[in-house]
Order: C-alpha cells, then structure tokens, then sequence
C-alpha cells in the first residue's frame, strides 16, 4: 500500500472536557478504543488510533480535555496535551456547543486557547461537534461565533455520535498531512496494547456507576492478562484470565467500590467483562479487587509506575 500521494501524519484531537474527543476517533475508525462516559476528564492518558485508507493512513491521538492546573494529575493531564501536539502534523480543535456558552468568559479563553495552538505552528482546523443537539440557525450561529474566536477560515460541523459530515472532516485532516510511507500495518488500528485498552475498560465503568468525584479518585492496573488459554484449537473454548486492581485515594471509598455483599464491584466486572469480550472476541475470566493507597493522585512514584512519565 505504500507509495507516492499517500498522505501519513498524526492529528492531535484537543479540546474542553465532554467536547466529544473520544466518541470522535471510535466512531472514525468505527471500533471503539478510547473510553467514553458523560462525565468530562474521562481520558486520562492519550490514546492513538490508526485509520487507513487508500489513500491515507492517520494516526488521531485523542487527549484529556483542556484545563487549567499547576500541580498533581490534572497538571500531567495538560503536559499530555501540550506533547501531544508538540509530536504531531497537525492539530484538530474539537468544541461543543455548551463549551461557548457555559464556561465563564469563554470569548477570552478560547482566544488564549487558539493563539496558544497558533503560536506552536502546527496547521489546525477547527470542528463544532454535537450539531446534531441545533436548530440550523443555532448551529450557524455557533459555527460564526468559532470563525471568529479562531481566525479560522473553516469550521466544520460535525457530529460524532449521530456520524454526520465525518467523512468531509477526514478529507479536510489528510489534506493538512504530509506524504509518506504508511507507519503501522494497515490492519492495526490501536498502538496501545490490549492489555492497557481493556485496564481502560474497566475504569470506564467507574464513570457510569459511581456518583459525584468518585471515579476521578479510582485509578486501575492490571497485574495478570494470561493469554496461555486464549487461541484454543476450539475458538468456542478460548479465554483470556485477567486480575486487576483498583486504586482508590481515601479509605471510606473502599466500602463503596465494593458495595453491599460485592454488589458494586461485581457490577463493575460484569459491565468491563461484557465490554472486553466484545474488543478481545473471546470468553474473559475478569477478578477485580480493591486497594487503598492514599492520595495516589499526588504520589509522584505511584503516577511514574500508571505510565505518566513526565512527573
């Protein structure tokens, strides 16, 4: 497949929390491999997926959401943001409908947001997700009021959940890319690996099942992803055995990941087993235990080991 006109670079997908990021990249490479919840600062780590075409071979690297922060996770999360574009082609400027009318004088941010993508010299385009959630004259509206903020030219309305326009957004991303040879094999379409895709996995569920700032005080590892069982001459009879941990900050958490005579965490591991055996296509034996380690998300050693180097 490699050859002239191929278009190959890596797009840093970069926003607000909740803009949609990562519902973006599973609905573009349609498998999902970034984990989504209605909650924003989900991501945490960023998460590269790999689109291959013809005529192009993409590498998205979707990102934690924008925030301001000056110490602890949240502060790795924005040096996440800014590697991210740093390593990459080009940028891709994600924004939602809310992000311009509830954030607290959002007119100054997000011009200080875009002289920042500006003055990195990296060629960006700018997409309004959710238009789906418009009237036509709203969604215009908004779309003006990005050109503006941006000094864009171009702004693209999309939706990612709905699937609308993404393919125009695709075309609109590989003409900012360079020419090249493809990078990955063109049936790869994740560089993490599985391992760290399905510790991904079950930390989603803590977003949709547990309440308030729970989730964001839980961090998951994998201490075993034994594959000895998994490609069985019989397909039916493969499995692959996971045990996971999840790390919880304070110790009256402990109860509540647990629940009622393991009522919550067996929710958990049914929810992450169901969604793991989809991505693997094969049976999972799923164990799931909880341990406290307090304040593991200002623990500079303990952030290193979850695989955020730059502490």
């Amino acid at each position: 497949m490699n050859g002239r006109g191929k278009k190959v670079g890596f797009i840093a997908i970069i926003g607000f929390p909740n803009a949609g990021k990562s519902t973006l990249l599973n609905a573009i490479l349609k498998q999902k491999i970034s984990i989504m919840s209605p909650r924003p600062q989900t991501t945490r780590y960023r998460i590269e997926g790999i689109y291959t075409t013809e005529r192009s071979q993409i590498i998205f690297v979707d990102t934690p959401g924008f925030i301001r922060a000056e110490t602890g996770l949240n502060h790795i999360l924005q040096t996440e943001i800014e590697e991210a574009i740093s390593n990459s082609d080009a940028v891709l400027i994600l924004i939602e409908p809310e992000n311009l009318s509830a954030i607290e004088g959002a007119d100054e941010i997000f011009k200080t947001f875009f002289n920042k993508v500006r003055q990195l010299k990296k060629p960006f385009l700018v997409a309004l997700n959710k238009i789906d959630t418009l009237k036509k004259d709203e969604c215009q509206q908004y779309l003006n009021k990005l050109g503006q903020l941006s000094q864009s030219g171009e702004v693209i309305p999309v939706s990612a959940l709905k699937n609308e326009n993404l393919d125009s957004l695709v075309s609109r991303i590989e003409d900012l890319l360079p020419e090249g040879e493809y990078l990955y094999d063109p049936e790869q379409i994740a560089i993490k690996s599985e391992r760290f895709l399905c510790q991904e996995m079950i930390r989603e569920q803590l977003f949709y099942l547990l309440h308030k700032e729970i989730p964001y005080e839980c961090a998951v590892t994998i201490e075993e992803f034994d594959e000895s069982e998994r490609y069985n001459e019989d397909p039916t009879k493969g499995i692959v055995r996971i045990s996971a941990v999840i790390y919880v900050a304070r110790e009256s958490l402990k109860p509540i990941l647990i629940g009622k005579d393991g009522s919550m965490i067996k929710k958990i591991g049914t929810m992450a087993r169901a969604n793991i055996e989809n991505f693997l296509g094969c049976k999972i034996f799923l164990s799931l235990r909880v341990v406290v380690k307090k304040n593991w998300n200002k623990d500079r050693f303990f952030l290193y080991d979850l695989g955020y180097k730059k502490v």
